[in-house]
């Protein structure tokens, strides 16, 4: 098979209001990251056991082309919720196992 890693570089200036800044700095973000591809994008990564910034993928070396953009897709809209930063969103989907809507912000009465 295949063995590919992803690192996850940053600190907690990249999301300094969020729990997501926190698992940056206390080597957490990517069993976070693994624990969202699996449960909400149905993608099993695991994150490396001396690197904790790090998540492997190991497909099967019999991984058709469609399993591989299903792969990328999954990664590209993970990815892309991940850099709003929006924590609520990321955990509430993560426990719900699909990804949540955007809230839109209403104006305050008035």
């Amino acid at each position: 098979g295949f063995l590919l890693g992803i690192r996850f570089a940053g600190d907690r200036l990249l999301w300094p209001e969020s729990l997501l800044g926190v698992a940056l700095e206390q080597e957490f973000f990517a069993p976070f990251f693994a624990s969202y591809m699996l449960n909400v994008e149905g993608v099993r990564v695991a994150p490396t056991l001396n690197g904790k910034s790090v998540i492997r993928i190991e497909p099967a070396l019999t991984m058709s082309w469609v399993q591989c953009k299903r792969l990328l897709s999954a990664l590209e809209r993970a990815l892309a919720l991940f850099a709003t930063g929006d924590t609520g969103r990321i955990l509430a989907s993560i426990i719900e196992g699909r990804p949540q809507p955007m809230l839109r912000a209403t104006p305050p009465a008035g």
